[in-house]
């Protein structure tokens, strides 16, 4: 049996939410959480980028390479262009209340 490629950012999602990446895309709401999660970490990594204390901009730009290296573009579609659609396809798929 062959595992399937979820991609950087499915993968990376499910480790930060501690869920196999199928669970996560099985589950509209852990998935959705994970999203929201990664947000803010986001957000509050754009605000460490821009601190006016050196130490703190240094650790948030080793921080911003590493996230950009794990989600480089390869063949093909982009990372993000290959999360949106995952995302969608297991939205999509999601039951409707």
């Amino acid at each position: 049996m062959t595992t399937p490629d979820h991609g950087p950012g499915v993968t990376w999602l499910a480790e930060r939410s501690g869920l196999q990446p199928e669970q996560l895309l099985r589950d509209g709401a852990a998935l959705m959480g994970a999203l929201e999660s990664a947000a803010k970490d986001t957000i509050d990594l754009a605000r460490r980028l821009m601190s006016q204390d050196p130490a703190t901009r240094t650790r948030a730009e080793a921080e911003a390479r590493a996230v950009r290296n794990r989600f480089a573009a390869s063949e093909g579609k982009s990372a993000e262009e290959r999360l949106r659609e995952r995302i969608a396809e297991t939205l999509a798929k999601r039951p409707q209340p």
